[in-house]
């Protein structure tokens, strides 16, 4: 009889000790509770998330292993914040760079071989561009891609760059023969005839030494809506 009545005391106040417990490390922890760090109110570390269900768990001492790991889950969060909130001032960052790279028109493109007496062909980007922004051009890199017109049947993705021979003013249009063969594979591609070339513009160079540079890359996009869904 004494051993159920002990029994049965255990059973009566181990809730009220755990629930005790669980009141006292919700209120310490509620010091950290803020919009800062989301986590802490998502796993009930505030003052108002008190643990009614942890009195239960509190059996099998699930609710302390929560608390045990409440640090690193914690660094692991912050970390994963921070590099969201890089990652989306890059995004930001690279918004207003496309829009000043947009200004740079490439008005034609066309791709062909040059042919000379006494040396391999030469593998010719053809460009006529102007320039509608309000700084003066330097240099451009480029990203071309030739693809065969019917099947579309890509032949060559790769970049290029240019140092302007006169610096092109606001407002100018001009005309350029780029030569590839010093640029990866371009020199070996032999496109047919009615080739589609494609070309656009990554980044500039200004007189006055700004440079603008698109640096938030498609993998940069994916594993920030990565974080974003895991972790917001």
């Amino acid at each position: 009889m004494k051993k159920i009545t002990l029994i049965l005391s255990f059973l009566m106040l181990y809730p009220i000790v755990s629930f005790a417990n669980n009141y006292a490390l919700s209120s310490y922890y509620g010091r950290y509770c803020d919009r800062t760090y989301p986590l802490d109110c998502y796993w009930g570390y505030g003052p108002r998330y008190y643990y009614y269900p942890d009195i239960y768990y509190g059996i099998f001492y699930y609710d302390y292993n929560r608390y045990y790991n409440y640090e690193y889950y914690r660094r692991k969060y912050n970390v994963a914040f921070n590099e969201i909130e890089l990652l989306e001032k890059r995004k930001e960052e690279s918004e207003s760079v496309k829009k000043e790279i947009s200004k740079i028109k490439i008005l034609n493109a066309r791709f062909y071989k040059q042919y000379t007496s006494d040396t391999l062909p030469i593998s010719t980007a053809e460009l006529i561009i102007e320039n509608r922004s309000e700084y003066s051009i330097t240099k451009i890199f480029f990203k071309g891609k030739l693809t065969t017109h019917i099947t579309d049947k890509v032949l060559i993705n790769d970049t290029f760059n240019y140092d302007l021979p006169f610096v092109l003013e606001s407002g100018e249009k001009n005309t350029y023969n780029i030569p590839l063969n010093s640029f990866g594979q371009w020199s070996r591609v032999n496109p047919p005839d009615l080739a589609v070339f494609d070309v656009v513009i990554e980044e500039i160079e200004t007189a006055d030494g700004k440079n603008f540079v698109i640096s938030f890359s498609s993998e940069d996009k994916k594993n920030l809506d990565k974080l974003r869904k895991k972790y917001i």
